[in-house]
């Protein structure tokens, strides 16, 4: 969804708020449900300030027991942006020692499906979980510890130490 800020741009100290709602595509990312954004836009008078925060649920795979699981997802950001004519010198060239200066718009049209896309892959988590105690995966047979215990033999010898055992149970 593209905004129109050119209210927002002509009045320097103004601050308005924005709902969004809406289902974006966010390439390797199954969202199960539309995207829900509250924004905040101020204006500095040389940047767009925008604060805000999401709320949606992916379909994530628990890295322990890799079952599918449906997995909350919300965070806040805040990103500033600079009109194009605003961020040039007189020679037309990027001025790249201000620290306000961390995205440039052109015109007045703001693009908030790619605002939210690049936040929502930011929010990803690295390893996500289906619970806290997640057990995991048996390491010999497979089997998803969480649905109950397998019949493998936990104890298992380093074989670099297996003959030695074979040299105990023959003393005995």
């Amino acid at each position: 969804m593209k905004l129109d800020l050119s209210e927002l741009i002509k009045s320097p100290g103004a601050i308005i708020p924005y709902h969004f709602e809406e289902e974006i595509e966010v390439d390797g990312v199954e969202l199960l449900e539309p995207v829900v954004a509250d924004f905040k836009f101020s204006n500095t008078n040389r940047s767009i300030i925008i604060e805000g925060e999401f709320y949606t649920s992916i379909m994530a795979e628990c890295v322990r027991c890799l079952e599918h699981f449906k997995m909350p997802l919300k965070s806040a950001f805040r990103e500033a942006y600079t009109r194009q004519d605003l961020a040039l010198d007189a020679k037309g060239n990027l001025i790249t020692d201000d620290e306000d200066i961390r995205s440039i718009f052109e015109g007045h049209i703001l693009d908030l499906t790619e605002l939210l896309r690049q936040n929502i892959i930011l929010a990803l988590p690295v390893a996500p979980l289906c619970s806290p105690d997640c057990k995991g995966l048996c390491p010999i047979c497979g089997k998803n510890l969480n649905e109950g215990e397998c019949q493998c033999n936990k104890q298992r010898i380093d074989p670099r130490w297996r003959k030695l055992l074979n040299y105990k149970k023959k003393e005995v």
